[in-house]
């Protein structure tokens, strides 16, 4: 809602929706963001414990990792010119 939409309304009538908002927000920040927590902690957790026994591994994901966007972005640029390039031939 912009401020022009807010204008027309009644104070009270923003007041009973902002409430009812802040009352679907409960899961949320009940449930959600804790298990959100719980899961990344874990996760975390896992690959400290697997990487320190294998070192290679963890020196390889190390390495490899970065490496996962820009071959993304490179495959991505790829498909970009090629639908370009049929986009053009379709056109015509």
């Amino acid at each position: 809602m912009g401020p022009a939409e807010i204008k027309q309304r009644q104070s009270g009538e923003l007041a009973a929706v902002t409430l009812e908002q802040v009352d679907a927000l409960e899961n949320y920040f009940s449930r959600y963001l804790p298990q959100q927590m719980i899961v990344r902690g874990i996760a975390a957790h896992h690959d400290c414990r697997g990487h320190a026994g294998q070192l290679v591994v963890g020196l390889i994901f190390l390495v490899a990792g970065p490496l996962v966007p820009i071959f993304m972005a490179l495959v991505g640029m790829g498909a970009a010119s090629a639908n370009r390039s049929q986009f053009w031939r379709w056109q015509e």
